[in-house]
């Protein structure tokens, strides 16, 4: 099959193409990210994703991939079988019909020979249309296509015939993400999330509003929702334009500033060792100096002795032979000279005596050469600047907080106004809050009716999901956590384990391996089982709300701006005038704050880098004394509660396209 780059079509013959054989696709499979393969180009890449994990040291396939990603974009395929081997993940996947239609389309325009025929590099003009094998036919391979066993079954239909009579595009077949095999016949619109029956039957078996796919799915094609989604798909496609762009001129900018760092060090180098040349050559003079007139002194001093020794030598032997030969009168006249000669010579030795020494070089190096190998381990450092790109994403500069209405959170029990000061979004959709001033746990359901509650000795202040049907949550009274049963039916039950924490505590917030605290001077994280892994100290009392990244970056509020601090280092501080006594904050998938200013009457969503990105909430909005926050990550849901007040505020982030 020719690649769909020869035909000069734009939408329909780029979007048939495998990504992964180059080729239109065959029998093509369609991942969640509605990127689409062929099944054996599918199965080929998983498989070698599976062998690449092997490598790194487990024999055992099916442990190590539970899933994989999209070769195009990267999306994570998570794999709702896995007991079935990894070569038969793709048949997990819907056939995109879409494609198989596009494509026999297209090969229809341009079929004009026997496809077979010229694999052999023969033109035979073609009559018939394989519709299994997607190939063009000539009358010879149409009779053999008919009598071969394998082939018999096959739909071959004449070309004049299925040009006349184009194959529709058959209803989607889209396959449950949760129950494998079967198909997608209803949405939820109160979790957003496409269902099969079975899923409507035990999942979304409380949720009011589901609707039937084929309902859902009327008169969609020109509908406002529709056109939406174009503009909204444009926009975020401008934004990753605009990233790529900006990331590629920056790779650039730094290839060249990495280029010219290198030279400069390269110069640096070259300017050192030239002035180290020049020091040296100096050294070897001014030592060649040193040492030819010490030299040449000791020779001195070696030749003055020399003389005296050979003038001694001399006169002894003198002197003996007068003894044995000579008169006494001669005798006495040599040694009267030898005497002066001894008298001359022992007066110099006296005098020369005191400059004799024995000469060593010692080497005493510069103080700052000396120590420069100890001193200096590296040329130099580079340091990292990072400034802020201004490229904000179109969908948080649009996005807005549509209101879904206000509840009452007061309960017929309760002996005084409700003060929610912490809730979370369970798996259910449900609604837990925490009732500080009833010392109550508060369950709301999908139509924000309260189902249960749980009456306290203590009163509580943060909740979190500790493990599937377990809540945790803070008292700050007592220096401890306590634990929270779920019921089937919706009713909870108090557990009469604890966990000792040394002090009281108030936010609280449990991922998969850590616990979160903040205790108003620090913030403690824990290991699951209650372990102290950190400590930070907080100077001024005042946090209440502490939340911990995946990276390990710990936020938190004190009682005037939202800090983030990863390690030691602090990476981020807002505050701004029109942020006052901020309290409880909430994190978004895109790691985007929303924070709570108690005194100021508004929510502000700030972004990662610590820049107010807009009000997303004020005083217009209707909020007052904004305490408490969260988010739904499944649905954009936000709760919002506000200080000593019964009115529990819901919204739903969106695009205003």
């Amino acid at each position: 099959m020719e690649s769909q780059k020869d035909t000069g079509l734009s939408d329909e013959a780029s979007i048939v193409e495998c990504q992964i054989c180059c080729k239109w696709t065959t029998r093509p499979r369609c991942l969640p990210c509605v990127h689409s393969f062929c099944e054996t180009c599918l199965q080929s890449y998983i498989q070698e994703k599976a062998k690449e994990k092997i490598t790194l040291g487990s024999t055992d396939e099916e442990k190590l991939l539970t899933n994989y990603y999209c070769p195009v974009c990267n999306h994570e395929v998570k794999v709702a079988d896995t007991e079935l081997s990894s070569g038969a993940w793709p048949k997990l996947l819907p056939v995109n019909r879409l494609l198989i239609t596009i494509v026999e389309k297209l090969s229809l325009e341009r079929a004009k020979f026997c496809d077979p025929c010229k694999r052999g590099d023969d033109e035979k003009e073609a009559v018939s249309w394989c519709r299994e094998c997607g190939e063009a036919l000539c009358d010879q391979c149409t009779t053999y296509h008919k009598r071969v066993k394998m082939l018999m079954d096959h739909e071959v239909l004449s070309l004049e015939d299925i040009r006349g009579h184009p194959r529709k595009i058959a209803d989607t077949e889209e396959i449950c993400s949760i129950h494998p095999g079967k198909n997608v016949e209803a949405i939820c619109h109160s979790h957003d999330k496409l269902c099969c029956m079975e899923c409507v039957t035990y999942q979304h078996k409380e949720c009011k509003k589901v609707t039937p796919l084929t309902d859902a799915a009327r008169e969609i094609k020109g509908s406002k929702a529709i056109t939406n989604l174009i503009i909204k798909m444009k926009q975020i496609d401008n934004q990753a334009v605009s990233v790529v762009e900006s990331q590629s001129s920056n790779v650039e900018e730094l290839q060249n500033q990495q280029d010219a760092i290198v030279l400069k060090i390269q110069e640096l180098k070259a300017e050192v060792t030239k002035h180290l040349d020049k020091i040296e050559e100096q050294f070897r003079q001014d030592f060649s100096i040193i040492h030819t007139a010490l030299l040449e002194k000791l020779e001195i001093q070696s030749r003055e002795f020399g003389f005296i020794h050979r003038a001694i030598n001399n006169g002894q032997k003198v002197l003996n032979v007068s003894l044995s030969h000579g008169s006494n009168e001669q005798v006495y006249v040599t040694a009267h000279k030898l005497k002066k000669i001894c008298e001359k010579h022992e007066k110099y030795i006296k005098t020369e005596s005191r400059n004799i020494y024995h000469h060593d070089y010692n080497l005493k190096l510069n103080e700052t050469l000396e120590g420069f190998t100890a001193c200096i381990n590296s040329i130099a450092k580079i340091n990292i600047s990072r400034l802020a790109t201004n490229i904000v994403p179109a969908f948080m500069k649009d996005m807005v907080a549509a209101e879904l209405g206000e509840f009452n959170g007061k309960s017929p029990s309760d002996t005084c106004h409700p003060w929610f000061t912490s809730g979370i979004f369970i798996p259910n959709g449900n609604l837990i809050l925490a009732d500080f001033k009833n010392k109550k746990i508060k369950c709301f359901d999908n139509d924000d009716v309260l189902v249960s509650e749980i009456s306290l000795e203590y009163q509580p202040w943060g909740v979190a999901l500790f493990e599937q049907n377990v809540l945790v949550f803070t008292t700050p009274e007592r220096p401890e956590l306590r634990f929270i049963e779920l019921k089937d039916n919706q009713g909870m039950e108090l557990r009469e384990d604890t966990m000792d924490v040394v002090a009281g505590c108030h936010s609280i917030q449990v991922d998969e391996k850590r616990i979160t605290l903040a205790c108003s001077t620090e913030i403690r994280v824990l290991l699951r089982d209650g372990q102290v892994e950190r400590i930070i100290e907080i100077k001024d009392r005042g946090t209440r709300y502490a939340y911990r990244a995946p990276d390990g970056t710990i936020s938190y509020t004190n009682k005037m701006a939202l800090v983030s601090v990863k390690g030691n280092v602090k990476e981020m501080q807002y505050s701004d005038k029109e942020l006052r006594s901020p309290r409880g904050f909430t994190v978004d998938k895109e790691a985007n704050y929303y924070v709570c200013g108690m005194d100021s009457n508004n929510i502000h969503q700030v972004q990662p880098n610590g820049r107010l990105e807009k009000l997303l909430l004020s005083s217009k909005s209707g909020i007052r004394n904004p305490y408490a926050i969260g988010i739904d990550h499944m649905t954009n849901r936000i709760f919002v509660t506000q200080m000593d007040c019964e009115t529990v505020k819901m919204y739903r982030l969106i695009t205003n396209w």
